[in-house]
């Protein structure tokens, strides 16, 4: 499940620059510049991290579906196809794609428009965000891969996070899946925990949410 917390306005960036390492954030509430400025602080601390890359997706105006799965695929360098792609395969080209910087972080300032416009849709879309970043984590014994998602928005924003509904409550509990697959036969290789019905389950990234106006 997601950890909620309040912080102060004047928060440093720093703190949530260590917090990224393990969790995906969402920041809810407070004054929409006051959300800027402090997203902008922390893209720019984190573009100073060695082999990171920045991610900057918008829901604009006329929020659709369709309009952030293409930002997402110019945004991480994805083959465009004449229709963007839908979450399972947004998921999975997200996933399988080939790149060499070791951090991604994925901004989305104003993740609660397109919430407004398109419940389920959020949903499918974070989802598949926060999903391909788990796969990605551990699919080389080798090297970690550290992929995040900084979401944040308003009131309706903080509402759906405390749904238990909600991608930020439930994606997390649904590793009760097939293991994910990273090659032809393949299973993916998450280090695993077991549960008390003695599921093997993926450790995979929770989302902080964190309250600006306490």
């Amino acid at each position: 499940m997601s950890v909620i917390t309040s912080i102060p306005p004047a928060l440093d960036p720093a703190d949530l620059v260590q917090l990224l390492d393990e969790h995906h954030l969402a920041l809810i509430g407070g004054r929409a510049r006051d959300r800027v400025f402090l997203l902008s602080e922390l893209a720019s601390r984190l573009e100073c991290l060695s082999g990171s890359r920045i991610v900057r997706i918008s829901s604009g105006s006329s929020p659709t579906c369709d309009r952030i799965v293409r930002q997402l695929e110019r945004g991480f360098g994805l083959p465009l196809r004449t229709a963007p792609r839908g979450p399972e395969e947004l998921r999975a080209a997200l996933a399988g794609r080939t790149a060499r910087e070791q951090r991604s972080f994925l901004f989305w300032a104003d993740a609660d428009a397109l919430l407004e416009h398109d419940v389920d849709g959020f949903g499918a879309i974070a989802g598949a965000i926060m999903a391909a970043s788990a796969d990605r984590e551990f699919m080389s014994e080798d090297r970690l891969t550290i992929e995040r998602a900084i979401f944040a928005g308003g009131a309706k924003l903080g509402a759906y996070a405390e749904e238990d509904g909600g991608q930020f409550r439930s994606w997390h509990r649904a590793a009760r899946t097939a293991p994910v697959v990273d090659g032809p036969g393949r299973r993916g290789r998450f280090p695993v925990r077991t549960s008390p019905e003695n599921h093997a389950l993926p450790q995979r990234p929770r989302v902080l949410i964190f309250r600006l106006d306490g």
